[in-house]
């Protein structure tokens, strides 16, 4: 089974990141403490939205296959990877 492309975010929109919050609490509110990791991490707006955003896809890649390794699962390793997208990596 392919991996599904990584998601995509629009640094202009401000609603994408309580759409984000709302979709990964409404389908799994046993995640707020993961979801609170990553809005609480003090990140910009786009970057909490793109992590929350890979790590949803993450749990739905999951859910359909679990056998395939997503470290996005973890909402330090989905800002880390979400920082580097956004381009607020270090040195960036």
């Amino acid at each position: 089974m392919a991996l599904a492309p990584p998601p995509t975010f629009d640094p202009d929109d401000s609603s994408e990141l309580e759409d984000e919050i709302e979709a990964v609490i409404g389908a799994r509110p046993d995640l707020v403490p993961s979801v609170r990791k990553i809005i609480e991490a003090g990140e910009p707006k786009p970057v909490a939205s793109h992590a929350l955003k890979l790590f949803a896809a993450a749990l739905a890649q999951a859910a359909e296959d679990p056998s395939l390794p997503n470290p996005n699962r973890n909402p330090a390793t989905a800002l880390g990877a979400a920082k580097v997208a956004v381009g607020k990596g270090k040195g960036k």
